[in-house]
This record gives C-alpha cells, structure tokens and sequence, in this order.
C-alpha cells in the first residue's frame, strides 16, 4: 500500500491528465475542470495545450475539482435539452469526445452490498396507479434508499465494501494503468496504446465497448 502526501497525489493527478488528454498531431481539442455550486456544477472549459493550468493548489487545500476524461471536438453552447446555455454550466456529452485516451471504472463500495444484506432495510413502495415507466423508478429509489440505509447501519464494515470493489477492478483481464481511492470505493483507468479518435463511423462499436 502506497501512501502519498497530498502534493505528491495533486502532482500524480496532474501527470495522469496530461496522459488523459493526449491528442494526435494537428488535433485541437477540449477539456474541463467541474466544481461544485449550489445544487449543481459549474464548468471551466479549457482548450489542449493552451493556458494548461491545472488546478493544484485547489487539491491540496483539499477543495473538489473534477475534470473531463477524454478530450472533446468543441466547447458545448447547448445542454443535453438542446437549450442554449453559457458553457459554465454544460458538462461534456459521448457524442462530443473526439478522442478515447482511457477507460474509466468507477467502483463504488455501496454497489458491492449484497441483495441479502440490504433487504432488510428495503420498503416495497405502493405502485397502484402507476405507469410501468413510474412503477420502475418507485422501485428503483427505493432499492437505492435500501442500500443507502444498509451503509449507514453497518459503519463497521465499509472497507469490507471497499474491499469488494477493489477485487472486482482488479479481477479485470488487464490491470488498470492508475488506481485511486475515492474516499467511497475506487476509481480505476486503463489508458490505450494510442489515441482512439472517434468517428461516426466507430462511435457506436466505441460506445458499447466503453460501456
């Protein structure tokens, strides 16, 4: 186990998003850094090799900064609606990823919570007068509250959870190229021999193999 101060992850960090972020020769593309604000996320588009400033200090005073994880063709102006908007407050879409640098895993710990073990925490919702779309998601939250309330009551063992998670990343036919705790499971990533860029030709087959 390898335990690194937080300058030491933030430069990690930073050295994995350059690998993320690779584009072929004569490539223009776009990332984002995403953080927190009010119920919501706000967006700081950035364009590959220009003003390529990632956001260090912001990690090691323990602040939440996300990123984008492959590169995308354009800064968006419309929401996944079709609704114009101030990219500020648009996140990324498949179909706007130019390039496939890396897969991406993430493990949560809840996820790994047997069916056994949150059953007893489980309230079937009354679905008379549903529709069969309404009925699903009634059945869904509740299922989601159920594992919810398992986590809470068991405490003692969420790093049987996280344990569970990580067995299952690393029961994958490959290792992965980084591995990082997210404080709720695991975050995995296997990075590509080289660029894949994305076509619409390759963006279904694509699409299902990320998946």
């Amino acid at each position: 186990k390898n335990e690194f101060s937080i300058e030491e992850s933030a430069e990690l960090a930073q050295d994995m998003l350059r690998v993320l972020h690779r584009l072929p020769p004569k490539m223009t593309g776009h990332f984002y850094y995403s953080t927190p604000h009010g119920d919501g996320y706000k967006q700081d588009w950035r364009t590959i090799g220009r003003g390529y400033q990632d956001p260090k200090q912001q990690w090691v005073d323990n602040l939440h900064v996300y990123y984008s994880f492959n590169p995308h063709r354009t800064v968006p102006t419309v929401n996944a609606a079709g609704e114009k908007r101030d990219p500020r407050w648009v996140r990324g879409t498949e179909r706007n990823i130019i390039v496939i640098n890396a897969l991406f895993c993430d493990a949560d710990a809840k996820d790994y919570i047997t069916q056994d073990e949150w059953m007893p925490y489980y309230v079937t919702p009354d679905t008379d007068g549903m529709t069969k779309q309404q009925a699903h998601g009634a059945l869904q939250k509740a299922e989601t509250a159920a594992v919810k309330a398992a986590l809470v009551a068991s405490k003692d063992r969420f790093e049987e959870y996280k344990r569970r998670a990580l067995a299952a990343v690393m029961a994958a036919p490959v290792p992965p190229t980084y591995l990082w705790c997210s404080g709720g499971g695991w975050q995995a990533a296997w990075v590509l021999d080289k660029p894949l860029v994305m076509t619409d030709d390759n963006f279904a087959n694509v699409k299902r193999v990320v998946k």
